[in-house]
């Protein structure tokens, strides 16, 4: 596949759509399980200011001397992490529901927002000269695993697999679900990365590592909670 040289690219744009797809999915959600429109305006509007936000800070710490204005997936699910957290403690009883719906669309936003990775020529793969494999025309003959796109059909799946399951489990299970389907996905697709050219393990995969130890930690502090809470109101 070759990808030629954008002087506008379309990675913005996909980005933008991969939010808002996200957050549409995450209000249809929402609303299914019958919270109330302005609640789910006003989460939504908190959690994509959030992630915007974060996901722009997070890629100007990582690239300081980078030019013009980019995004970083890791800053963003922290957004999006920091943005439900927020919105389940404004909402407490509707909390679960808020969560679990903006969680299952995440991986929505990752799998659009890649395509526009796929244009841009970052985030690229391995050097590979196999099926399908991307030449850019910025980088002369060489040629790259098309890990994007990889990236891309693998969350969009998780994203389909979890609307398949909403109705089978609670919404503090889909939750854990989502979380560790995503990051572990995330960890093994990032070997076919770039970064793996002159280390083992890389930089997203340590912060990988790190997000998913805290989320078991916190999963473990929750239910603990609430079990203690259902003993205390017997």
């Amino acid at each position: 596949m070759f990808v030629p040289h954008f002087e506008r690219t379309p990675y913005f744009a996909l980005v933008i759509c991969g939010i808002v797809a996200g957050f549409i999915s995450a209000a249809i959600l929402m609303r299914k399980a019958k919270i109330e429109k302005e609640t789910i305006l006003l989460s939504s509007a908190l959690t994509m200011i959030c992630t915007v936000f974060c996901s722009v800070v997070s890629a100007r710490l990582r690239a300081p001397d980078a030019i013009g204005f980019s995004f970083d997936g890791l800053g963003a699910a922290f957004g999006l992490m920091l943005g439900a957290g927020l919105s389940g403690l404004i909402y407490r009883r509707e909390s679960e529901t808020i969560l679990a719906s903006i969680a299952m669309s995440a991986p929505l936003m990752y799998a659009i927002a890649k395509i526009g990775c796929h244009f841009a020529g970052c985030c690229k793969g391995i050097l590979y000269a196999g099926m399908l494999a991307v030449r850019y025309e910025d980088y002369g003959e060489q040629q790259f695993f098309p890990i994007q796109l990889l990236e891309s059909a693998i969350f969009l799946a998780i994203f389909v697999f979890l609307l398949a399951k909403r109705s089978k489990y609670s919404s503090l299970r889909m939750i854990e679900l989502t979380v560790l389907l995503s990051l572990i996905a995330k960890f093994l697709l990032d070997f076919l990365r770039d970064t793996h050219v002159s280390a083992l393990i890389s930089l997203n995969q340590v912060v990988i590592m790190l997000f998913l130890a805290g989320f078991i930690a916190f999963a473990s502090f929750a239910k603990n909670k609430i079990v203690y809470n259902k003993y205390k109101d017997n």
